[in-house]
C-alpha cells in the first residue's frame, strides 16, 4: 500500500511542478497545448496499433492504461509488446509531425516574415514534446510494468 501513495505522491508533485513551469514561463498553459499536434500523434499512434495489432489489442491497450495506477494481471503480458511498438509509433509520429510543419513552413511564400517561422518552429518542438512525453510517461513504465 505505501508504495502505491508514494507513487501516486510522485505523479502529483511531478504534474504540479510542470504546471508551474509552465505557469511561470509561458504565462498560460493553454499556450502551451497545441490540439493539431496532440490529435495527429493519438490518431497516428492508435491507427496504426489498429493496423498492427487489430482492434481487440488496442482497444485493450487504450484500457490497459488502467496499469498505471493498478497492479498488472496475469492476463497483462501481451500487452507489454503492444507498448513496446506504440513507443516506437510515438517517436516516428513526432518525426512525421516535424517533417509536415516543415513542409507547410517552406511552402509558405512569406518565410522571410518571422510570425511564420517562429510559431512553426513552435509548433514543431511541441510535436516532438508531446510525442516524448507520451513515451516516456506512459507508454514506457507500462511495458516494464508489464513485461
Amino acid at each position: 500500500m505505501r508504495n502505491k501513495l508514494s507513487t501516486r505522491i510522485s505523479w502529483l508533485i511531478t504534474v504540479a511542478s510542470v504546471w508551474i513551469i509552465f505557469e511561470f514561463e509561458a504565462g498560460d498553459i493553454r499556450l502551451i497545448i497545441h490540439w493539431p499536434a496532440i490529435l495527429f500523434i493519438s490518431i497516428y499512434i492508435y491507427g496504426l496499433s489498429l493496423v498492427t495489432f487489430g482492434l481487440s489489442k488496442t482497444l485493450s491497450s487504450v484500457v490497459g492504461l488502467k496499469y498505471l495506477f493498478i497492479e498488472k494481471e496475469n492476463s497483462a503480458l501481451e500487452l507489454s509488446k503492444v507498448y513496446k511498438c506504440q513507443i516506437n509509433f510515438s517517436i516516428v509520429a513526432a518525426i512525421i509531425y516535424i517533417f509536415i510543419v516543415i513542409i507547410g513552413l517552406l511552402a509558405n511564400s512569406d518565410i522571410d516574415s518571422s510570425k511564420v517561422v517562429v510559431p512553426n518552429i513552435a509548433y514543431s518542438i511541441l510535436g516532438l514534446s508531446f510525442s516524448v512525453l507520451i513515451s516516456g510517461l506512459i507508454y514506457y513504465p507500462l511495458c516494464k510494468k508489464l513485461s
